[in-house]
């Protein structure tokens, strides 16, 4: 079986690159291997695509949740699997799939076979894993510093996002979620899992396998309204607020009355207006 080994280099602050030797090891003797590694004018989406068209049967990342993002828009909708060794600042999708931080551990799921289908979202015609985020978030990915990142990982995020907080000032969305009534808000996150980054959650009831996106509306644009929202996210409490709305559904198109960032899976693609969608059991993942 000829398996693709793509690898973010930089990834972990370098560990991926420094145990790639070991996840070698653990692979070759079961697999024909084609290891690639990403560079700035080849990310996991062309390396996945130059594995499809080297006839790969698999294929397994070494990095973090952008790496992953990146390959799953060449493999969704196909009978590829995936397979991820975490290697990266928060390895969300790895807490969700229960995936191991340990290689060996992670490998040993890879080589046991066994897959899970499992939904993406997309976000007009991209693909997301986890979530998509529109207003607040979005300006964080874009402000925060990527060497502060490396440094702090998770806690980078809420750092620049209280920075964030005393600059940004948010538009009005309207949201429209499948045949519910209209609903507006300043922030919205649309979820296609429980863990936003790290172990923080905002769609906290969502399920990454139940042909659904899980939708949370901020619906206050005051200042002390975010910080609010962000202190209720890191206390898991903040979907019990009354000016919190939480949905669920298959279609969400999102407006807003001035230009408004999206990002999806920590990465930005684009401004409002946007059309969000579930792709039920759309990629197979290799899972304990």
């Amino acid at each position: 079986m000829k398996v693709a080994l793509i690898v973010n280099p930089i990834a972990g602050q370098g560990r991926a690159i420094r145990v790639l030797p070991k996840v070698q090891k653990e692979l070759q003797d079961h697999f024909e291997l084609l290891v690639l590694q990403t560079q700035p004018d080849k990310d996991g989406l062309v390396l996945s695509q130059l594995a499809l068209e080297e006839n790969c049967q698999a294929v397994v990342t070494l990095g973090g949740d952008g790496t992953i993002s990146q390959v799953i828009n060449a493999l969704a909708a196909l009978k590829v699997p995936l397979g991820v060794v975490p290697c990266g600042t928060a390895n969300v999708f790895a807490n969700e799939m229960g995936i191991p931080r340990d290689p060996k551990k992670a490998c040993r799921i890879i080589l046991n076979g066994k897959t899970r289908q499992i939904d993406l979202g997309r976000a007009d015609g991209q693909f997301f894993l986890l979530m998509a985020g529109a207003g607040f978030d979005a300006n964080v990915v874009k402000d925060v510093n990527p060497d502060v990142k490396r440094m702090l990982k998770d806690l980078a995020y809420v750092i620049t996002g209280v920075k964030t907080i005393l600059t940004y000032r948010p538009s009005k969305m309207t949201v429209h979620v499948d045949e519910e009534p209209e609903q507006e808000g300043y922030f919205v996150v649309v979820g296609n899992a429980r863990f936003y980054a790290g172990r923080f959650s905002v769609t906290k009831m969502a399920s990454i396998e139940d042909g659904l996106l899980d939708i949370c509306i901020f619906k206050n644009g005051e200042i002390r309204s975010f910080a609010r929202y962000i202190t209720g996210v890191l206390l898991g409490n903040h979907t019990g607020f009354s000016d919190v709305k939480y949905l669920r559904g298959r279609n969400v198109r999102i407006e807003a009355t001035q230009p408004t960032l999206v990002q999806a899976d920590g990465e930005l693609i684009g401004e409002l207006p946007m059309i969000f969608s579930v792709a039920p059991q759309a990629l197979s993942v290799y899972s304990s």
